[in-house]
């Protein structure tokens, strides 16, 4: 039974299987096309599923990107204003009384410094401007700032490639060349916003004044002025046109458009190699600078580009070559003219701007931009120079001693090798000329080279600098003694007559009388008015000082004899007449016409002083027949007669040990001059030199010059002597002549 039940169960289940399996084949059997239908359909949905995922990703990211850049360049923006407001170092330019260059002051740093001298973009000419768009970014007039290519290589390459004019601008404002993908991004950013901020022409104007154009030249007019020596002029009142203005001119002021195509196009070839390609450093250089010279030039004639409204050539290509190939390029050579009057005005100006901080004053001063015009007339300076050269170093006509009477050189013969000089407008003040020795590039220890012995450094208060003045302090000794007298007791002529001898003989005795008749208190106290450092520790024995042993400048020596020239007012002495900072505003003006004045001595004590002075015949038993005391060269009366018709005070100092050099300082109306020979190391001096020696000859040349003679252009006086210095240029200081 069960076995039955269990056939009977299986025969169903077979029979159900058997039933089941034709409908099984039949479906088997039905075409296949719905069922691959709708799996693509599901793998379409899900592709569709994938793109529109990724899509979302790229928006998401591209947003994100977009948005981080912007937030970046909203970050960034802000050091545009920063970069483009930012005081561009400018060379300080010093200049003569009459716009003549004196000296080019720049930080001389090798990695931070160099040349730099603004100009703008109207002073550039156009050709310059093509030659240098056509080589370092032809499409600066139209793109946004950006080149997406450079970027793109950058990026690729991970050092950078060529950046446009506006990117260039903002790695030199930014001081950034490192060779990464950053700075490129940095670059982009901020030229993106400059150039949404400022107009392309103000862009190119930035760029000739940052770009390095040479080795140690940044900004073009520098490297016009060192590669062609086109010297910016200067015309007194603060306006300055620089020397790229006369690019297409030849020396003679012609006008070449082919010399300008041919410096335009050296000069832009400089910003892409300017430390290796600086055609002053050398041939090999210069080779390099031609070959990318010519690449500049092909350039521009593939942009069709014009000189003068032609345009340029393969032929005018050659021959902008040419010219450049067959000019010299000199190295750069910084020359100081009137050395030691320039580092005098440099360190008073440098302790204005740095309130007393020479360190911070001098950095203003190298970086500041400022024109300085100065009271020195460079032709006067140049003949002083020559004066002392002359008189020092050869043959030169010696009066005394007696046994040396004739030419003897000085330096071998007396063992004097150095000198210096003032002269002053005596009723201004003015600073006409400085030499302060005899050599400012020498390095002899008696010459003293950059040491200034005209204004040495002030030293301490118990020891001022300078050389004990001899017997040119009896003067003032005199006019101290005189005004005291004037003031207690009436007239002058009660005044002991020893006073007077001594003045007349050069006694230095007349000192000590001086400080016991006024008194060490009040002598001091005359003195200082007239400008004279006194040491502190004089105490109330005076006498030394008065007695012209102890050091006192030169300079100020001669600025209190200007007080004997003006009728006992003294005017300090000055070197500057204007400054002008780097947007041409005069910060500081010296007016010459209205000069500050302190009545010191009456004008009668003065005059009295200068008649003494003038008085050649009496004072025959000091100075003998020497006629280098008065103008007896130009009027022979002056050696014999007080009332010659050209008069002038002098004094000079006698030798001893403790002199330690000679001086002499004399003066008509209207200039003062100071004068003082001997050895910088304290070196004595032959024991044959007299009072005279060096001192008086180097003075009459020079004074005789300032008032418009020269000592080698004969007069008809039996005196005259021709002094073998070359006249040069006519100084120009608006002086009385011969007075």
């Amino acid at each position: 039974m069960d076995s039955e039940n269990k056939q009977q169960a299986t025969g169903q289940t077979s029979l159900l299987a058997r039933s089941e399996i034709p409908s099984q084949i039949d479906a088997e059997s039905a075409p296949p096309l719905p069922a691959r239908s709708a799996r693509k359909k599901a793998r379409k949905r899900r592709w569709k599923r994938i793109v529109l995922t990724i899509f979302t990703v790229i928006t998401v990211i591209l947003s994100l990107m977009i948005g981080m850049s912007y937030f970046y360049y909203q970050q960034q923006l802000p050091k545009v204003d920063l970069y483009v407001h930012e005081d561009i170092p400018q060379d300080t330019h010093i200049y003569d009384r009459n716009n003549v260059l004196l000296y080019d002051a720049y930080d001389q740093n090798q990695t931070t410094g160099g040349r730099r001298v603004a100009v703008t973009l109207q002073d550039i000419p156009k050709v310059m401007q093509d030659a240098m768009v056509a080589t370092e970014d032809r499409g600066f007039w139209t793109e946004p700032g950006v080149n997406v290519q450079s970027i793109t290589r950058a990026a690729m390459s991970g050092y950078g490639g060529g950046s446009t004019i506006t990117q260039q601008v903002i790695k030199n404002l930014s001081h950034n060349d490192q060779p990464s993908f950053k700075r490129k991004l940095q670059e982009a950013m901020l030229a993106l916003g400059l150039t949404q901020k400022y107009s392309k022409a103000q862009i190119l104007n930035i760029y000739f004044n940052v770009a390095p154009f040479g080795s140690f030249d940044v900004g073009v007019e520098s490297a016009a002025e060192v590669f062609f020596h086109l010297e910016r002029s200067c015309l007194g009142n603060g306006s300055c046109k620089p020397g790229i203005e006369r690019l297409e001119y030849t020396d003679k002021g012609q006008h070449d458009p082919v010399l300008g195509l041919a410096r335009a196009s050296l000069l832009a070839a400089m910003p892409n190699s300017p430390g290796t390609i600086d055609p002053t450093l050398g041939p090999r250089a210069k080779q390099k600078a031609l070959a990318r010279q010519k690449i500049v030039l092909q350039a521009m004639i593939s942009q069709h580009m014009s000189v003068d409204g032609q345009p340029i050539t393969l032929a005018m290509a050659r021959q902008a070559e040419d010219i450049m190939s067959h000019t010299n390029f000199e190295p750069f050579q910084h020359t100081k003219r009137a050395p030691h009057f320039v580092d005098w005005v440099i360190n008073q100006v440098a302790l204005q701007l740095g309130n007393g901080d020479y360190v911070k004053g001098i950095y203003l001063f190298e970086h500041g931009g400022f024109t300085i015009r100065t009271t020195l007339d460079v032709n006067l300076e140049e003949y002083v120079e020559r004066a002392v050269d002359q008189h020092l170093n050869k043959p030169d006509y010696q009066y005394y001693p007696l046994s040396l009477r004739g030419n003897q050189i000085l330096s071998s013969k007396f063992n004097i090798h150095s000198a210096a000089v003032v002269v002053m407008n005596a009723r201004t003040g003015e600073v006409l000329a400085m030499d302060g020795g005899a050599d400012y590039n020498s390095t002899d220890p008696r010459i003293g080279g950059e040491y200034n012995m005209a204004a040495p450094p002030l030293g301490d208060a118990n020891n001022p600098s300078g050389r004990p003045p001899g017997a040119t302090m009896l003067p003032i000794d005199d006019a101290i003694a005189i005004g005291m007298n004037k003031e207690n007791n009436g007239p002058v002529k009660a005044l002991p007559d020893a006073f007077s001898n001594a003045l007349l003989q050069s006694d230095i005795s007349l000192g000590v009388k001086a400080a016991a008749y006024a008194g060490s208190t009040a002598m001091r106290a005359t003195i200082q008015r007239l400008g004279i450092a006194v040491p502190k520790d004089t105490g109330t024995n005076f006498a030394n000082f008065a007695a012209g042993s102890q050091n006192v400048s030169l300079l100020q020596m001669t600025s209190a004899y200007q007080v004997l020239a003006d009728q006992g007012q003294r005017v300090p002495p000055v070197g500057v007449l204007d400054i002008y900072n780097r947007n041409g505003q005069d910060v500081y003006h010296y007016n010459p016409a209205q000069p500050p004045t302190v009545q010191v001595f009456p004008a009668s004590t003065a005059q009295t002083i200068t008649t003494a002075l003038s008085d050649e015949p009496d004072r025959a038993d000091k100075i003998g027949d020497d006629a280098l005391y008065s103008f007896a060269d130009q009027d022979a009366q002056c050696a014999t007669s007080f009332t010659c018709k050209y008069p002038v005070a002098l004094q000079s100092s006698n030798t001893d040990e403790a002199e330690e050099g000679n001086t002499a300082i004399g003066y008509t109306a209207n200039v003062v001059v100071g004068t003082w020979v001997g050895n910088v190391n304290g070196a004595r001096m032959n024991s044959a030199v007299v009072g005279s020696t060096g001192a008086v000859p180097i003075w009459h040349s020079v004074i005789e010059r300032a008032l418009g003679w020269c000592g080698t252009q004969a007069t008809a006086s039996t005196y005259f002597r021709s002094d073998h210095i070359p006249c040069g240029p006519t100084p120009h200081l608006q002086l009385s002549s011969h007075s």
